[in-house]
């Protein structure tokens, strides 16, 4: 997920929510998908993202939903992510509702794009990494800058 000539540091640096879409467009790159997001509202609303993602996670969920209208998809993309075993979060209409709405549920979108990571983040490491990663949340001593540059300096 770094970009050219990012450390680890710098996604720790990232807010939740900004690690949360530069996972998603990774998914969204890997797939050859041409579109990004940028925010959790309009670039979702017409759920073509969403089936990208959840197919790149999952090859057995199919793309058949990009034939589908925005209503259809939406329920498909709700249908598809029980697959990965993600809670019910948002309804399709939440999805949607971008189109009646302005500012749309970004709110929503960003708990069930959180859900589908946490059940099913595509990520690979080593175990040494997952360690190291895991240490990270782990240690209660030191800031989250001095326990970035060690995991810098260790990988």
């Amino acid at each position: 997920m770094k970009e050219e000539g990012e450390e680890v540091s710098d996604l720790l640096k990232l807010s939740p929510e900004e690690l949360l879409k530069r996972w998603f467009n990774y998914h969204l790159k890997n797939a050859g998908h041409d579109r990004r997001i940028k925010n959790f509202s309009s670039d979702l609303k017409d759920a073509v993202n969403y089936t990208i993602l959840l197919n790149q996670l999952n090859k057995n969920i199919d793309k058949s939903g990009l034939d589908l209208t925005d209503e259809q998809r939406a329920t498909k993309v709700i249908k598809d992510s029980k697959t990965l075993n993600v809670p019910n979060t948002i309804l399709a209409k939440d999805i949607l509702s971008v189109k009646i709405f302005i500012k749309g549920n970004d709110k929503l979108n960003t708990l069930f794009c959180a859900e589908i990571f946490n059940n099913c983040p595509g990520l690979t490491a080593s175990e040494e990494e997952y360690n190291a990663a895991k240490m990270l949340d782990d240690d209660i001593e030191g800031s989250r800058e001095e326990r970035s540059k060690f995991f810098n300096e260790r990988f």
